[in-house]
């Protein structure tokens, strides 16, 4: 059997570098962060964080990528298998529930990822920067535009225009359910999977909700 190849040590050092990045951000937003208090949590010397990323913008956009491609590939893949359990068509409130699990499940493993996400969406309204907020929706597109194209399946006489409004609107919803908890101190909203069978019944009305908002003819 061959050997495993060992992570060459430039390959741990810019992981270590993006991990700690991640940690910072999650605790103290992007704009705040700071090239010295990174490079000393990654335990490397502050030129180290220039060298692997060029400016600090570019590691910040390193963090929010990595983000949003962790969110959307749980997202995705959790679509997937739902496809293949209900044979090709998924419910609007079970669409719903996959999307928003990872943002208001205490437990869940990407917690500490909506984190950062919920971090950004937050300096973003405080501070808006048109480029750096095109960029992180261009994150998220490729997952937005698959779940609207799921929820219109399950609803065909809703106009697509119409749907993708909704689904705006659902998604800031959702933000401002799972922010305000967060940041009031008593963390994501509710505690059991949904994958379980045990989710919590706010959840459950979350889905449903929004799942007749969707269905609405006007």
């Amino acid at each position: 059997m061959a050997k495993r190849k060992k992570p060459e040590a430039g390959d741990l050092a810019r992981a270590a570098i993006l991990k700690a990045a991640e940690k910072h951000c999650a605790e103290r937003g992007l704009r705040p962060s700071s090239v010295r208090a990174i490079a000393t949590a990654a335990n490397v010397n502050s030129a180290m964080l220039g060298y692997y990323f060029g400016p600090k913008e570019t590691l910040l956009r390193e963090v929010v990528s990595t983000a949003a491609q962790k969110i959307c590939a749980w997202r995705l893949a959790a679509l997937e298998k739902s496809l293949a359990r209900h044979g090709g068509l998924i419910p609007t409130a079970e669409t719903i529930r996959i999307y928003a699990e990872p943002f208001l499940l205490e437990n869940h493993p990407l917690a500490k990822t909506v984190k950062i996400y919920l971090r950004v969406v937050g300096e973003a309204m405080a501070e808006p920067d048109e480029g750096f907020s095109r960029y992180m929706h261009g994150e998220f597109l490729d997952s937005h535009l698959r779940f609207c194209a799921e929820i219109a399946r399950s609803t065909p006489s809703i106009p697509a225009d119409r749907i993708a409004y909704r689904y705006h609107m659902m998604v800031g919803a959702m933000v401002a359910l799972c922010a305000g908890r967060e940041w009031a101190g008593s963390g994501p909203l509710f505690s059991q999977p949904v994958a379980t069978g045990g989710a919590d019944e706010a959840l459950i009305q979350f889905s449903q909700e929004w799942a007749q908002i969707f269905a609405l003819s006007s």
